[in-house]
C-alpha cells in the first residue's frame, strides 16, 4: 500500500500487514513527523491477522518520488518505526488493549510546547479579512463624503470645526483665517462725564451732558456717535438723545436756538467744532448730549457709545 506523511507529503510504499487490524503509529524518515496510519478498508473488513503485527517483511518499504524530489534510498519508514512495532513485546493481555496505548511517541517528536504553539497571532480567516476590507472601505467612503460636503458647503465645515474645538480644545483646529479685531462702539470708552442745565425761553431748562470719547483700539476711528438715556425712580426709560462727537454748542447758542436747530447741529457726522473724521488710537474727542422738555422724576442718566467706524484710508 501507499502511505503519505501528513506533514511533508512524502509518499512511501509500505507493507500493510505491519499496520495490523487497528493501525499503527509511524514516523516519516524525511521530516521525523510521527502520525497514526489507519489500515486499508480491505484489512478492516477481513479478519485481523495478529501474527502480521509482530512480523512483516522490511523489503516492501521501497522509496518513492515525493513532490518532484527523489527520496534517498535510506528514506522510507525509519528503522526506529520497525523497532517500535517489533519490540512492543505484545502479550496476550496487550493484544486485547488498543495498539495506540501500547505505542509510544518519542518525547522529542511530541507536540510542541504551549509557548511555541502560541508564537505569533493567528492568521485571520477569509471571512474576517472580508469584514475588515468592507469596514475600511465604508470608513473611507464616509470620510470622502464628509470632505466633499465641507468643500461644497464651507459654512457647515466651519460649524463642524467649531464643535470639534469645543469638544476637543487640545486639537487647536482653525475654523477661519484670523481676521483683524473688529473696531466699533465696543472699543470706545466714555470719560470725564458731567452735566448741567441751560435755560431757554422757548424750551425751558435744557439738560446738557458732556464728556470725552476715547479710542481704545489699535486703529484710527471715525464717526463716533454717543447716546444718552434718562431713567426715572423705578428704572424706566423716559427720554433719550443722540449726537455725533465733535459737535459742541455754547450756553449762549443753547439759550437762543430752537429744538430743530440744536439737533441739526448735533447730527453732523464729521463734527462742526472738533473733527470727527480721524480719532487716533488712545485719542479723545468731546461730545455733547442735549435733552429738551424732559419729564419730571428723572433719577439717573446713562451715556453709551452706539456707533464707531474704522478709518480705512491712511
Amino acid at each position: 500500500m501507499i502511505i503519505q506523511c501528513i506533514l511533508c507529503r512524502t509518499k512511501y510504499r509500505f507493507d500493510e500487514t505491519l499496520l495490523g487490524f487497528e493501525g499503527a503509529w509511524v514516523r516519516c524518515s524525511r521530516c521525523q513527523n510521527v502520525f497514526f496510519q489507519h489500515p486499508p478498508l480491505s484489512t478492516i473488513r477481513a479478519v485481523p491477522d495478529q501474527g502480521a503485527v509482530s512480523g512483516g517483511d522490511e523489503k516492501g518499504l521501497a522509496p518513492m518520488v515525493a513532490e518532484g524530489r527523489e527520496t534517498p534510498p535510506s528514506a522510507g519508514v525509519d528503522a526506529s518505526l520497525r523497532e517500535e512495532i517489533d519490540t512492543t513485546g505484545m502479550s496476550a493481555r496487550e493484544e486485547d488493549a488498543p495498539l495506540r496505548e501500547r505505542m509510544t511517541i518519542p518525547a522529542s517528536l511530541s507536540a510542541p510546547p504551549q509557548d511555541a504553539r502560541e508564537e505569533g497571532p493567528a492568521a485571520p480567516s477569509g471571512g474576517a479579512k472580508k469584514i475588515r476590507v468592507w469596514v475600511l472601505g465604508l470608513i473611507m467612503l464616509i470620510l470622502a463624503a464628509t470632505g466633499g460636503a465641507m468643500f461644497v458647503f464651507p459654512e457647515y465645515g466651519q460649524m463642524v470645526m467649531g464643535e470639534l474645538n469645543v469638544l476637543f480644545p487640545g486639537l487647536g483646529l482653525r475654523t477661519t483665517p484670523e481676521a483683524p479685531a473688529a473696531v466699533g462702539p465696543a472699543q470706545v470708552r466714555i470719560a470725564d462725564v458731567r452735566q448741567r442745565f441751560v435755560a431757554n425761553p422757548l424750551l425751558g431748562n435744557i439738560r446738557v451732558v458732556e464728556g470725552l470719547a476715547m479710542n481704545t483700539s489699535s486703529y484710527p476711528m471715525t464717526r463716533i456717535k454717543i447716546r444718552g438715556e434718562l431713567y426715572d425712580l423705578v428704572g424706566a426709560l423716559v427720554k433719550d438723545s443722540a449726537s455725533f462727537c465733535g459737535n459742541i454748542l455754547s450756553d449762549e447758542e443753547l439759550a437762543i436756538m430752537s429744538e430743530e436747530q440744536i439737533f441739526r447741529e448735533l447730527a453732523i457726522p464729521q463734527g462742526s467744532d472738533v473733527p470727527n473724521d480721524r480719532i487716533n488710537p488712545q485719542g479723545t474727542i468731546p461730545f455733547m448730549l442735549v435733552f429738551v422738555r424732559e419729564p419730571n422724576g428723572v433719577d439717573k442718566t446713562m451715556v453709551t457709545p452706539i456707533a464707531a467706524e474704522r478709518l480705512l484710508s491712511p
